[in-house]
């Protein structure tokens, strides 16, 4: 018993001598950075402030200190001179944001970088333009002259500019899906150029990337949407779907109508999601939108349908609970069909008149005609009184 004690005795010892080491540590580290950007401030050199503030940034990220990390990185924007030192910028606050669960903040800077990147490539295509212009040969040069001096330039940190933008685009879709904004997340995640791998590993995988976006589509995307976004036409989606065989089945069950199994596969992997940090708290909701979207694909090919039948291929509890849920589905206008409950019970598609829908489509578009020829003769008096703005 009295060696336990010791070695517990030591133990607490070696803890608290650590930590005051760190402590101590810390401080000095602290005051050289305060130093270093006191320093900086008397020589009035952007780039040296800007560094500075970089590096108390990074100092109190990793101590923990994320508010004041967070102030510091946007201290930094100030003394930025140039493109690379803004975005650097945003992707700075994004990290500490996401950690102080700013979704706000996050879907800010991650705007604001893929607008600044959006101005980057519009200027670079113009200056392609101008390059193409200055290049096209004249009269002379047709007989025997040339160009010179022009330097190539162009695509110059490509890959590098392609993989910030896909942190922002990242960083927004995860943003979206803290808000429940789920068809905004799977756009975002679904339209990304090219692959993350291990490049964002702080924030988010190239893996959850694929079952993030995975979810989000098949929750809030339709057929034509998923053919070009997910399934056969997004080459980059597609790629990153294979690091997650999961994900990618389940896709590919809901693609070919295998509603049951990718249902199934669904709960497989339900456990595992609740605990995830970023959408553990949409795995119900995102699972029940999934379902009803797989119940109303079902229902659409039949213009009668035993529920009975349908209750045994989605391997419901009952027949009553999936009436409900299909009776949910019919108030909310997502299935129009009506529930024989007489006998067996069997879902009827409405039947439309056609002939009374063409007329009524030829009536809406004969009143918008009209309303827009009132327009255009009222906007013609206007400017010929000259009472137009």
């Amino acid at each position: 018993m009295e060696e336990d004690e010791e070695e517990e005795e030591e133990g607490e010892d070696f803890v608290e001598n650590w930590s005051n080491q760190m402590d101590l540590e810390n401080q000095n580290e602290k005051k050289r950075l305060d130093e270093g950007l006191t320093s900086s401030k008397a020589s009035s050199l952007k780039e040296s402030i800007r560094l500075a503030h970089n590096d108390l940034g990074d100092y109190y990220y990793n101590v923990g200190n994320l508010k004041e990390a967070f102030q510091c990185y946007a201290k930094s924007r100030e003394y930025g001179t140039s493109v690379k030192h803004t975005l650097a910028m945003c992707v700075n606050s994004i990290r500490v944001a996401l950690e102080l669960n700013s979704m706000a903040q996050v879907l800010l800077y991650a705007n604001k970088g893929l607008a600044i990147l959006k101005n980057v490539d519009q200027m670079a295509a113009a200056g392609e333009n101008e390059k193409k212009m200055a290049q096209r040969p004249s009269i002379i040069q047709q007989a025997g002259g040339g160009i010179e001096g022009l330097g190539v330039g162009a695509g110059e940190n490509k890959e590098e500019q392609n993989l910030t933008r896909a942190k922002f685009t990242c960083a927004a879709a995860l943003a979206h899906l803290h808000f429940g904004k789920y068809a905004e997340a799977a756009k975002h995640f679904t339209s990304l150029k090219t692959e993350i791998g291990n490049s964002y590993a702080e924030v988010i995988s190239q893996q959850d990337v694929a079952v993030y976006g995975g979810l989000c589509a098949l929750a809030t995307f339709d057929r034509v949407q998923l053919k070009k976004r997910v399934v056969h036409e997004n080459v980059t989606f597609r790629d990153m779907l294979g690091t997650a065989t999961e994900m990618r089945d389940i896709v590919e069950d809901f693609w070919n109508s295998r509603y049951p199994q990718c249902l199934s596969k669904l709960n497989q992997i339900k456990k595992e999601l609740l605990l995830d940090i970023h959408v553990g708290k949409h795995v119900k909701k995102l699972f029940s939108l999934i379902r009803q979207k797989a119940l109303i694909q079902y229902t659409k090919p039949f213009s009668a349908l035993s529920l009975t039948t349908m209750a045994s291929a989605f391997n419901c509890d009952s027949v009553e609970n999936l009436e409900k849920e299909i009776a949910d589905l019919i108030t909310a206008d997502k299935i129009r069909a009506r529930i024989d409950s007489r006998g067996e019970k069997i879902l009827r598609a409405k039947e439309f008149n056609k002939r009374t829908e063409t007329f009524e489509h030829v009536q809406r578009t004969a009143e918008m005609f009209v309303e827009n020829a009132r327009e255009a003769l009222l906007r013609s008096s206007l400017n010929r009184l000259d009472l137009a703005l």
